[in-house]
């Protein structure tokens, strides 16, 4: 059995593991066994560096006080700080202590589909909303 867990702020790992453990061995047939673990994965940089790392998608959330998330919605006017209801690599920079914001054109339920696309306003009002991110969040605290 693969399980796809999506992890939420403030979950911690070993009690989710141990959470698991213990369902696998209540719920396993006698005479047989299985284990709970975090699927490695082989990870290839464009330097070449290889590493064995954990399949993980750290989660975050920044408070809407932030200040980032203040720049960001004065930067883009009217548009809400929300969240999204999948994974990111987000959690990997917020760990690293970088407020990560995501910020694109179209619609989440219309990404990384079979069809996936957007129109050619929207992609020129995420450039400009972009080109305004970088300028709100690079100036001076």
């Amino acid at each position: 059995l693969h399980l796809d867990w999506r992890t939420v702020p403030d979950e911690d790992q070993a009690a989710m593991l141990g959470m698991l453990g213990d369902r696998l061995a209540a719920s396993l047939l006698p005479g047989s066994r299985g284990d709970v673990a975090i699927e490695q994965d082989d990870m290839t940089s464009y330097t070449g560096l290889r590493l064995n790392l954990p399949s993980v998608f750290r989660p975050y959330a920044l408070a809407s006080d932030h200040w980032a998330v203040r720049r960001a919605e004065q930067a883009l006017g009217s548009q809400p700080a929300g969240l999204w209801r999948f994974a990111t690599d987000g959690g990997h920079v917020f760990a690293a202590g970088i407020p990560p914001l995501g910020f694109g054109p179209g619609l989440e339920e219309h990404c990384h589909i079979t069809d996936e696309r957007i129109s050619l306003a929207q992609m020129e009002g995420a450039l400009a909303g972009n080109a305004r991110l970088a300028m709100a969040l690079t100036a001076a605290n």
